[in-house]
C-alpha cells in the first residue's frame, strides 16, 4: 500500500490526467476509442451483481439509491478515468507514482478515480487524511486546468463527487463475492453517513424517493453553472 507521499503523488498524477480529458475533451476521448462508461465497478458493468447486495437494511438501502447515485456521478466533473487505480496498477519511484493497466480507462466523474485510489491503494486513511488529499488533488486539478485556460470547479464540488463516489463504490463491494476489501471499514462508514443524509437511517419506499433526496442533498451544480 502507498504511504502519504506517494498517495499524493498518484492524486496528482490522477489530477493531470483528469486535467488533460476535461469535459468536451473526454468525449473526443470516446470517440476516439476509450470506453463510454469508465470504471470497472460502474453500475452499468455490474448490474447483475445487484441481486448479491445484502438483505438487511443497509443492502436495501444501496439497491434503492444505485440508479440515482449512477445518474449524478454521469453528470459531474466529467473526465477520462484511469478506472482501477489500485496499487497493484502503480509503480513507485521515490515517491513518485505513474500507472498502468488501461483496460478500464473511459469516461466517469473524477471522483471515482479518487474514491478507488483512496479506498483501495493508500495505506493509512482517516477523515484527516482524506480532507488533505482532496485539497492536495483540487490544487493540482486547478493549476492543470488554469494552465489550459479552463475554469476549475471548487474544493466543494470534488468533495461532493467524491462522497458520492465512495457511496457507488460502497454498492459495489457489498456485491462483491469476496466482500470488502482495502479500507473496507472506511468505505462502509462514508456510506453509512451518505445514506444518513439521505433517509435519516430509515429504508426509503422507492427509488425515486432517494432520487428526491439525492437532489435535495446534492443539487447537481453542472445544470447550475450552465444556466
Amino acid at each position: 500500500k502507498l504511504g502519504a507521499a506517494a498517495t499524493q503523488s498518484a492524486l496528482a498524477w490522477l489530477a493531470r490526467l483528469h486535467a488533460e480529458f476535461w469535459g468536451a475533451h473526454a468525449e473526443a476521448a470516446v470517440a476516439a476509442g476509450l470506453h463510454a462508461v469508465g470504471c470497472f465497478w460502474s453500475l452499468d458493468n455490474c448490474r447483475d451483481q445487484l441481486a448479491n447486495l445484502p438483505q438487511d437494511a443497509f443492502g436495501r438501502r444501496l439497491l434503492l439509491v444505485a440508479e440515482a447515485v449512477d445518474e449524478w456521478l454521469k453528470l459531474e466533473l466529467q473526465s477520462i478515468c484511469h478506472g482501477d487505480c489500485k496499487d497493484h496498477n502503480m509503480r513507485v519511484d521515490d515517491n513518485l507514482v505513474s500507472m498502468f493497466d488501461f483496460q478500464w480507462t473511459g469516461k466517469a466523474c473524477v471522483g471515482k478515480d479518487i474514491a478507488y485510489c483512496l479506498i483501495c491503494a493508500s495505506g493509512q486513511l482517516c477523515s484527516g487524511d482524506e480532507a488533505a488529499y482532496l485539497a492536495a488533488y483540487h490544487v493540482e486539478l486547478s493549476q492543470q486546468l488554469a494552465a489550459q485556460e479552463e475554469p476549475s470547479p471548487t474544493l466543494e464540488q470534488v468533495s461532493a463527487c467524491y462522497r458520492l463516489a465512495l457511496l457507488d463504490l460502497a454498492r459495489w463491494m457489498a456485491s462483491y463475492p469476496y466482500g470488502w476489501w482495502g479500507h473496507g471499514r472506511v468505505l462502509k462508514q462514508a456510506a453509512e453517513e451518505v445514506l444518513q443524509a439521505l433517509d435519516g437511517g430509515e429504508v426509503l419506499s422507492c427509488a425515486d424517493d432517494y432520487h428526491v433526496a439525492l437532489n435535495r442533498e446534492f443539487p447537481a451544480f453542472s445544470r447550475i453553472r450552465e444556466k
